[in-house]
């Protein structure tokens, strides 16, 4: 029986990470369990992940491999292990794998010592064509770096599983009885009539044998065997990078690629998202949406854009693949806002005239569940790593705190007069909220719910958007026409940045350390370098511009 490996470049030999899609994670040549390199995923208050999708064939169990250390003496945070099944469309069937690796089971790679990982998972649906493998770093202050190493999924081949498949046979005949006795003489025969015993094994598997009666045919067809060594040359597609290797890499954009870097913008009143680049900031495409679209929400693990048409009350779904609709999501009357938890594939928006959140299944794209919280919430916050959503309410001065695992409201914050954008630092659980009204921005301290800073900035601000490679935090103020910059750790203005005319949201890539800035009235984006603070691009838009997304 040959054993082929799903995984393309589990060794990182490459010296690469392709076809893995990574988010804070390199490969390394200093550690290896094997051969050179290793992938290193950055430890810290922070998530790191490696991620592939490899094809497989439904109805079979797999068995999982991967070496794990740690780089340095600090303890590492934990390692959770994922393989979901996979359609061919890419929806998911099934977990075949979820385990979380303790901190104290990784060792120090400079002692020469890796933690080696071997998991089967269940059978696939027979409907399975595709495995997606995570691997991933939980959040833990001062934990050292991860590494993973000769991560591997195997399945069964099929050339020389039929000779096994012969003495399958064999064995189903015993259990037939009288043919048993067969099977028996045919053992003795062993060497000259062993292909005799095989017909008498087809017999068995009348018996009732089923799947190992038909494993024996196979084995006595020697055109079967053939077939044999095709697929141990499969193997050798899979480790190297042949056709196989390049449509994996097509389901893995599938699976979210950082090599998007796509930034996606709502026009008004076009009623269209313009595509830009982000290597070139040149628009690459147009998408129809619905009416007076406002907000934008990404998922690069899905590879999915959410648009909230504010007049027609719903959300057009895009495939950012293809930079087509997709389908369509009713909600609440006059959705703005979205933001989509890459961990549990959830979508809040929310909705400014019906006093609520809608909170969507990412997998089914159905509603499943609407949130009352206060009057008119023009202001989403989330925070993957506690699973919370915060919505600020415009008409009640506050922020309504949502446990996304009960969808329930937690707690009320005052902040200041008339909230509208939030943003949240998950590194360090703050969160913040651009005060309209009092031209300042609240800021709130996760773990207690309390205002810890009140930080004036200009004049209306409209939005806040964190970029946590640089902690600060970028403030839109739309009757000033520039930006403030707050620092994370000091809670105080370090920059003002001006931009075009009456800037009104903005979004932040930390992979490439810019922010994004549409303004409204100058019809155009500023695109601003995070580590200098200073414009360095402007995208002339079709129209006006109202919301900004980014697909990493």
């Amino acid at each position: 029986m040959t054993i082929q490996n799903l995984v393309i470049n589990g060794g990182f030999e490459t010296g690469s990470l392709s076809p893995w899609v990574g988010v804070n994670a390199f490969v390394t040549g200093i550690f290896s369990h094997s051969g050179t390199f290793s992938a290193e995923l950055i430890g810290g208050n922070t998530v790191s992940y490696i991620s592939q999708t490899v094809q497989i064939a439904g109805g079979q169990g797999f068995e999982f491999l991967v070496s794990l250390a740690k780089a340095g003496s600090a303890p590492a945070g934990p390692v959770q292990i994922q393989v979901v099944f996979l359609d061919a469309a890419g929806s998911s069937l099934a977990t075949g794998l979820f385990i979380t690796i303790p901190s104290d089971r990784i060792p120090n790679a400079a002692n020469k010592t890796w933690l080696e990982i071997y998991q089967t998972t269940p059978q696939a649906p027979a409907n399975a064509a595709q495995a997606f493998i995570l691997i991933n770093t939980l959040p833990q202050a001062g934990s050292a770096d991860v590494l993973v190493d000769d991560a591997a999924l195997l399945q069964a081949g099929g050339g020389s599983g039929g000779a096994t498949g012969a003495t399958g046979a064999t064995g189903a005949a015993g259990a037939t009885g009288a043919t048993g006795g067969t099977g028996v003489t045919g053992a003795t025969g062993a060497t000259g009539v062993t292909g005799a015993t095989g017909v008498t094994g087809a017999t068995g598997a009348t018996g009732g044998t089923g799947v190992t009666g038909g494993t024996g045919v196979t084995g006595a067809t020697g055109a079967t065997g053939a077939t044999g060594v095709t697929g141990a040359t499969g193997v050798m597609g899979a480790t190297g990078a042949t056709g196989a290797t390049g449509a994996t890499g097509g389901t893995g954009a599938t699976g979210g690629s950082p090599s998007l870097n796509r930034i996606y913008v709502t026009i008004q009143p076009a009623n269209i998202v313009s595509v830009i680049d982000g290597s070139t900031n040149s628009i690459i495409a147009t998408i129809p949406v619905g009416s007076n679209p406002r907000g934008v929400g990404t998922d690069a693990l899905t590879n999915r854009v959410y648009v909230s048409n504010s007049l027609n009350n719903n959300v057009s779904i895009i495939d950012a693949l293809s930079n087509t609709v997709i389908g369509t999501i009713p909600v609440g009357l006059n959705p703005n806002i979205i933001r989509v938890n890459q961990n549990t594939n959830t979508i809040y928006v929310a909705n400014g005239n019906s006093s609520s959140v809608s909170v969507i299944d990412g997998l089914t794209n159905t509603l499943i569940a609407t949130v009352p919280v206060g009057a008119s919430p023009f202001g989403l916050g989330l925070n993957p790593v506690t699973n919370t959503v915060y919505a600020s309410s415009f008409a009640t001065n506050n922020v309504s705190v949502i446990n996304g695992a009960t969808n329930l409201v937690t707690a009320t914050i005052a902040v200041g007069t008339n909230p509208v954008g939030v943003d949240v630092n998950p590194l360090l659980n703050r969160i913040y909220t651009a005060n309209q009204g009092s031209n300042n921005v609240s800021v709130i301290d996760g773990g207690s719910n309390v205002v810890i800073a009140t930080v004036p900035v200009g004049s209306a601000p409209a939005d806040a958007a964190v970029s946590t490679s640089v902690n600060a935090v970028y403030v839109e103020n739309r009757n000033s026409n520039n930006v403030s910059v707050i620092s994370g750790n000091l809670n105080t203005v370090i920059a003002t940045i001006p931009v075009g005319t009456n800037p009104n949201s903005a979004a932040a890539n930390p992979v490439t350390n810019r922010v994004y800035v549409t303004n409204l009235t100058s019809q155009n984006l500023s695109v601003i370098n995070s580590l200098t603070n200073t414009v360095i691009a402007t995208v002339a838009l079709p129209g006006n511009p109202a919301g900004v997304g980014i697909i990493q």
